[in-house]
């Protein structure tokens, strides 16, 4: 049974925070999003006179329930310690979420101009902007007490928010990288095999570690196996990858998905289609 289950694991995935049925469909990424965030750049200095080496700019971004939204800046030179540029912004946010992973953030000042832009879960306390490889890391404990319920967004002067700009082409030219940020998210999936029911659940972290379980149905008895392990991907194709689990104990479990699209994988060699957790 333990081979069978292994056989049947690239069947699903998982990511970062599978989306609770909320009133509001925003309520989830909005938790998500709510905190201290830091973005730090780091750069060596060459020949400096003052002897200095490195230079690490952190951009620090606090997102509150009120829709409220401060920036601030730091420098620091070596190891000494970081000094607060002056300027504030202080401007307001709202964001909408698109499939699960993936959101939008939109801001705007006094003067009404919106901006908006496409960012996406990494794990649990990171997140990046579509087409850049700099991350956001959650302050550790800086998440406020979210009120029951939420009060509600902030509306875009204007009406609407202006629409997002269009997804980077990542389908077109998948690589290793894209194959396994593409993976990242929640994704189940449900066959019969030899007469047993199997539905799945994984969550397929972007640290590589993979958790979920197998409920297997037979007889009409349930049996749910919890699982642990970690996994790769390397891409294959246009739009296609090869996904390998590996669990203690066991041998490594490979199998070739084809993206169907943002929300779906097929495997042609056993004909089954995964699906992501809205």
């Amino acid at each position: 049974m333990r081979a069978f289950l292994l056989s049947l694991l690239i069947l699903i995935a998982a990511g970062p925070g599978a989306r609770a049925q909320d009133a509001d469909p925003n309520d989830g990424i909005r938790r998500f999003i709510n905190g201290t965030w830091q973005l730090v750049f780091r750069e060596a200095v060459k020949d400096n006179p003052d002897g200095i080496k490195t230079v690490a700019t952190t951009i620090t971004i606090v997102l509150r329930y009120d829709g409220t939204r401060t920036i601030t800046q730091s420098v620091q030179l070596d190891d000494q310690p970081p000094v607060q540029q002056p300027g504030v912004t202080n401007d307001y946010y709202r964001v909408d979420e698109v499939d699960g992973t993936k959101f939008t953030l939109t801001t705007w000042g006094e003067d009404g101009a919106a901006q908006v832009t496409n960012r996406f879960r990494t794990g649990a306390d990171t997140m990046q902007l579509e087409g850049n490889e700099a991350v956001y890391q959650r302050v550790a404990g800086s998440a406020e007490t979210a009120p029951s319920p939420l009060p509600p967004q902030r509306d875009v002067p204007g009406g609407a928010p202006p629409a997002p700009p269009p997804p980077a082409p990542a389908m077109a030219s998948m690589g290793d990288a894209q194959a396994h940020q593409f993976m990242v998210g929640v994704w189940t999936a449900s066959l019969t095999y030899n007469g047993a029911t199997i539905d799945s659940q994984f969550e397929y972290r972007a640290s590589g570690e993979v958790v979920g379980y197998q409920t297997v149905t037979q007889n009409g008895q349930p049996k749910r196996y919890d699982i642990t392990g970690a996994y790769t991907t390397v891409a294959t194709g246009a739009n296609s990858f090869r996904l390998t689990f590996f669990v203690a104990g066991q041998q490594p479990v490979s199998t070739e998905l084809q993206v169907v699209d943002q929300n779906t994988l097929y495997n042609k060699a056993d004909n089954y289609q995964a699906k992501r957790v809205q």
